[in-house]
């Protein structure tokens, strides 16, 4: 901490695991976060509540760490928790410690999740991949996302990386099957 008795953004995200770097949540995030904490303070070991908060850090507050210790708080209730398993690889992926959410893949595969749960956590990877240009590992985690359940937002991920790795007739497939499944939803 600081002379004033404030802390520092290190001393706050290394004691409190909250990232001041990050933007200040909308008051309806907040107000979410706080009845979840007053749920949580009553039973703390509600799986639902926790799940929920947990999903509020990481998507809408943007504090991982925070998102992370949930999911594991889940995980020690309910070790085979495959939603738990998901928004810990989530929250990995975006601090970003791919490699250690690459392994809770393993293990969330392992435990044979619902088809949506193990696109979305391949999803998560896509992404990370994408984004450290690890093309390869990437179009792995795309194609492995559509096998476990063939929708078009896969195949739009799968498209953008085949058009980065200059497979421009592959990715155009992806794309036209990804319009074909879009139609069909409606």
């Amino acid at each position: 901490s600081n002379r004033a008795g404030r802390f520092s953004a290190r001393d706050a995200l290394d004691k409190f695991e909250v990232d001041v770097s990050k933007p200040v949540p909308a008051l309806q995030v907040l107000d979410r976060l706080h009845r979840l904490d007053g749920q949580l303070a009553k039973n703390p070991k509600d799986i639902s509540a926790l799940l929920a908060r947990c999903q509020e850090l990481g998507n809408n507050a943007q504090q991982y760490r925070l998102a992370m210790r949930d999911a594991e708080a889940v995980l020690a209730i309910d070790p085979g928790s495959a939603k738990a398993r998901a928004e810990k690889i989530s929250a990995l992926v975006k601090l970003p410690r791919v490699d250690d959410a690459a392994a809770e893949l393993r293990v969330l595969e392992a435990a044979k999740p619902p088809r949506e749960v193990l696109a979305g956590s391949l999803s998560a990877l896509v992404e990370a991949a994408t984004g450290a240009s690890q093309l390869d590992a990437a179009l792995e985690y795309a194609n492995r996302a559509i096998k476990a359940k063939p929708e078009a937002q896969y195949y739009k991920q799968r498209a953008a990386i085949l058009q980065r790795l200059e497979r421009f007739a592959d990715a155009q497939a992806d794309l036209s099957h990804a319009q074909q499944l879009e139609k069909s939803a409606r």
